[in-house]
């Protein structure tokens, strides 16, 4: 890219990161919140050093490979809007990092939030998970979080993409978890063993078809099938309250990422208690249900 003959460090590439991403017309709505967010992500996880660690290195000079490799990311990401975890193949969540490609969704999900101590104040005093499923796993993320806090149980983690599950076996090996979680092809419930369990964690495609048709270049990156719910958002959230009940144990739980859903599933199913989980950024993205509640639904 033009102008950048005459940087050499990390602190010449970082700042060039910044000011480059700040002046294109990106979205960052993919884990990472801003340009220097993203340009900090970006330089230290492709020269391999910690981001709490980088601010020592900004005088260090980069080798020409270095300088050829960073400056095609960079053009790469504002050029084809391509996501910085995709051009660096990691996501961190919840202080986790992932293995990550265009195969799966980034993750993002609000449900890391709540687990466990949100989780547990729901199911209610006494209450410990020993099966756990994880409808639409993707990169695992969710399944590993959930088996790493609840050390006592076993996880089920299914997924309609097989693509996807590739990802999901390489960041289940990388967590040392191939004894506790397995994956399993399905499309939700279809292919999911009927056996109760104690906690269900979903977050389904839930974004309305003509919302994905529109969506910023950043997202088009990402598997149609990980966001499209369908004309009304509603497909598999709809699906996943019909049939829950039937895998769940008697004291288990729901626990349902649904984006900007609430209103139309209130409608949908006026009858159906709900807990609204509390969310850093006051959304009611994320509902609680207990199996009892699903009785009749």
């Amino acid at each position: 890219m033009a102008g950048t003959a005459a940087f050499e460090t990390i602190g010449d590439w970082l700042r060039y990161a910044v000011t480059t991403f700040s002046r294109a017309p990106l979205a960052f709505a993919q884990g990472l919140h801003g340009p220097q967010e993203e340009a900090t992500f970006l330089v230290s996880r492709f020269l391999g050093i910690a981001q709490v660690d980088l601010l020592h290195f900004l005088s260090a000079r980069l080798t020409k490979a270095e300088i050829t490799g960073l400056r095609e990311l960079v053009r790469k990401r504002v050029v084809e809007r391509i996501p910085v975890p995709y051009l660096v193949h990691e996501a961190v969540l919840g202080d986790l990092a992932f293995h990550v490609d265009e195969r799966v969704l980034i993750p993002r999900s609000y449900i890391v939030e709540l687990i466990p101590d949100q989780i547990n104040v729901f199911a209610g005093d006494g209450w410990a998970p020993g099966r756990i499923l994880e409808l639409g796993t993707g990169s695992a993320c969710l399944a590993i979080l959930a088996a790493l806090a609840y050390p006592g149980a076993v996880v089920d983690a299914v997924d309609i993409s097989e693509d996807a599950l590739e990802v999901a076996a390489t960041n289940v090996h990388a967590h040392n978890l191939d004894n506790r979680i397995q994956l399993l092809r399905s499309d939700l419930f279809n292919a999911v063993p009927r056996i109760p369990y104690d906690l269900i964690i979903a977050n389904p495609p839930y974004e309305p078809s003509a919302l994905v048709d529109e969506q910023p270049r950043e997202l088009a990156h990402e598997p149609r099938l990980a966001l499209d719910g369908g004309e009304d958002g509603m497909e598999c959230v709809r699906r996943i309250i019909q049939e829950a009940q039937g895998y769940l144990s008697p004291a288990g739980i729901l626990v349902l990422e649904l984006g900007g859903l609430r209103t139309r599933l209130v409608s949908e199913f006026p009858k159906l208690k709900c807990h609204v989980f509390n969310l850093h950024d006051a959304s009611d993205a994320v509902l609680g249900i207990h199996a009892r509640d699903l009785d009749g639904i």
